[in-house]
């Protein structure tokens, strides 16, 4: 079973999202879901990046040893569900390491930016981190039931 990395910028709070993301993650049995947050800091996109790095080499050891993905409202939108599916289908069955990163309230740093493989936008929409969070993590759930021919996705 692959292990899939999601790096948040700034500490979810709210008990009701965590509850409803803690039960997305329990219902993933294709991959692995682990949830990292580093330190928001305001407007400071350099020391966010720091922090981001930081986290990619003590998990992965260098950070060409992961393939790094952006949640962005800019990024690639995938447009449906089911080609959201595939897209997490083919990242997964690749080699290495997959992260994914959700940056802080003034976006992504620059190093993130060009250490990422790949942007990914959930709509062109903009969602409060918190909100972005929990929608990923139910469109992993989502792809997932897609694979399996489970129900949920109708």
């Amino acid at each position: 079973m692959k292990d899939l990395h999601l790096i948040i910028v700034g500490k979810l709070k709210e008990q009701e999202f965590l509850n409803i993301e803690d039960d997305y993650k329990k219902r993933l049995t294709q991959f692995k879901l682990f949830i990292h947050e580093v330190k928001a800091h305001g407007d400071d996109t350099v020391a966010e990046g720091k922090e981001i790095l930081a986290l990619v080499q003590k998990l992965f050891g260098k950070s060409e040893s992961a393939s790094i993905f952006l949640l962005a409202e800019w990024g690639d939108v995938p447009g449906s569900s089911e080609k959201f599916a595939q897209k997490m289908s083919a990242i997964l069955d690749g080699s290495g390491a997959v992260c994914f990163v959700i940056g802080g309230a003034s976006g992504h740093a620059e190093t993130i930016i060009k250490a990422s493989k790949e942007s990914i936008s959930l709509s062109p929409l903009t969602y409060p981190h918190r909100l972005a969070r929990l929608l990923f993590v139910e469109q992993l759930y989502r792809a997932q039931c897609i694979w399996t021919g489970h129900p949920y996705h109708k």
